[in-house]
């Protein structure tokens, strides 16, 4: 039960920031995983976590700059959707981010493509930014009903139910982030960072939720928080932050868990890049 929550800068906008995008995830923690790296293959800088369980080696978020074109793209899981083929007619949908990332189709185009062939995969939740000199696109597309919607510049919340039906910690924490935007984006930015990350550690529970509820059964209520933790075996195990100045200078920060045999007490890695123009920076 993935949580993302991202501003994009109206044209009009005086932010520092193009964009700015939230995310935890949340996984089971013997899930075999690799932290954010970098990789360039022919100009293009990619950066992105590897999920390396069975034969396809996908991820959930990833970003791309090539050319003064950057582009965003998180996977989310949608539950409690019925599957029309059989599980063994199913794709893996690992690399639904980065063929988004990696490809040249304009953001309509490939998400189109994508909905036409949307029922290969168990249900899911794709967001989709596009960020150019003209514009800046997000696309919200979800498989159940292989179709996509464009969402408005400012501030939205997205995890593992429609759009149109947002779970109330999505709603809950849309709001404190708008806040910290509002109070910080403009002063400290490891601070501003720091209150962004504070968000992402969120254990507050935000319950009953009807929709949860109706997707999660009996376990909503763990799944209700930000922050999802409290069991031995799954929770949030890695949390990100990707920043878009008006240069198009990228910071990407990721943290994520190291001791998966002891989740009750945490010891989480930092790793933080800059891509300054087309230079990759490793700060930690």
């Amino acid at each position: 039960m993935c949580i993302t929550f991202l501003y994009t800068r109206d044209v009009d906008s005086s932010s520092n920031y193009k964009l700015i995008l939230i995310n935890n995830r949340d996984e089971f923690y013997a899930r075999k995983t690799l932290k954010a790296k970098v990789k360039i293959d022919e100009g293009l800088i990619q950066i992105f976590g590897t999920d390396v369980e069975g034969l396809i080696h996908g991820t959930w978020l990833a970003i791309s700059k090539k050319n003064g074109v950057i582009k965003i793209g998180n996977l989310l899981n949608l539950p409690g959707e019925k599957v029309l083929r059989k599980k063994t007619e199913l794709q893996g949908r690992g690399p639904i981010a980065l063929d988004f990332i990696r490809g040249t189709d304009a953001i309509e185009v490939h998400n189109k493509k994508l909905c036409d062939v949307s029922t290969n995969y168990n249900s899911f939740n794709f967001l989709s930014v596009e960020i150019t000199t003209e514009y800046i696109k997000t696309l919200f597309t979800n498989n159940a009903t292989q179709s996509y919607v464009e969402l408005k510049p400012g501030v939205a919340g997205v995890s593992n139910s429609p759009i149109s039906t947002p779970l109330k910690k999505v709603v809950a924490g849309e709001k404190k982030f708008h806040e910290i935007i509002q109070d910080y984006e403009a002063k400290n930015k490891d601070l501003f960072i720091d209150q962004l990350m504070n968000l992402l550690k969120w254990s507050q529970k935000h319950y009953p939720d009807d929709e949860l509820l109706r997707r999660r059964g009996k376990e909503a209520e763990f799944f209700s928080s930000i922050h999802v933790s409290g069991h031995d075996l799954y929770g949030s195990r890695t949390r990100t932050i990707i920043l878009v100045d008006k240069f198009d200078n990228i910071d990407y920060i990721e943290e994520t868990i190291t001791n998966f045999d002891d989740p009750d007490n945490p010891i989480w890695e930092r790793t933080r890049f800059l891509i300054e123009d087309d230079s990759v920076i490793q700060c930690s």
